[in-house]
């Protein structure tokens, strides 16, 4: 139930209560006037003085019912506020995640750009070892010629 239809109801149910109000004001009027009348005419109003005792005992109870609706709604109209100060801290704790997240996703985005970067780095060292490797075989593959060679040249001179 939201806060106006809450309202609203609270607003119908003291309206009600007003007019009951007025209506046992109007009967014990009426129940006045007619204990005069009874005063006047004697006995014959004794069951009209039972109906009217019985109807304000009804009205009577139906005040009752209607005290403890109120309360109720009293009751209820104080959950509601409890639960709209728990949204509303909900709601603040909603927005520092999302800016938690915010930031979250720009710490990823700055960390899959240096990815890249590094990576960039990689490719060129990579290349930069390939022609080193390439170099190396070829100094290699001269020196071990260079090698075989002096060494021929060596037995050649021992013997």
């Amino acid at each position: 139930m939201t806060q106006q239809q809450f309202q609203e109801l609270k607003s119908l149910i003291q309206g009600n209560a007003r007019l009951i109000q007025n209506n046992a004001d109007g009967i014990t009027r009426n129940y006045e006037m007619v204990g005069r009348i009874y005063e006047e005419h004697g006995g014959r109003l004794e069951g009209l003085e039972g109906g009217l005792t019985r109807v304000q005992g009804g009205l009577t109870r139906v005040e009752g019912r209607l005290t403890r609706v109120e309360g109720g709604l009293t009751r209820v109209e104080g959950r509601l506020t409890r639960v709209e100060e728990g949204l509303t801290r909900v709601e603040g704790r909603l927005t520092r995640v999302e800016v938690g997240q915010e930031q979250l996703s720009h710490d990823l985005r700055a960390v899959a750009e240096g990815v890249t970067g590094n990576s960039e780095r990689i490719d060129r060292l990579e290349g930069r070892f390939d022609r080193f490797e390439v170099s190396f075989d070829h100094l290699s593959a001269n020196l071990t010629a260079s090698y075989a060679d002096h060494e021929q040249r060596l037995r050649a001179l021992e013997d």
